[in-house]
């Protein structure tokens, strides 16, 4: 049996922070990209469906001192 893999997370809204495309989905890929690339990941609100550009999801359940550094970053 497989074990569970979910875990407690909050919205952010990071919709200021948008790069200027037309399309909503390719301006949170591309803001997702820019976390990725500095060490962060976010789920981005079009993959839970998010009717919001801009929201993305923290989840918290990681080890208290992985946490922090991704606040951190």
């Amino acid at each position: 049996m497989l074990g569970s893999n979910s875990g407690f997370f909050l919205w952010v809204d990071l919709s200021p922070y948008l790069l200027p495309t037309i399309d909503n989905a390719m301006q949170e890929r591309a803001l997702a990209g820019q976390l990725i690339d500095a060490g962060v990941y976010l789920g981005a609100g079009e993959e839970y469906h998010s009717e919001h550009p801009g929201w993305f999801r923290i989840v918290f359940t990681r080890e208290k001192k992985e946490l922090l550094e991704g606040l951190k970053r």
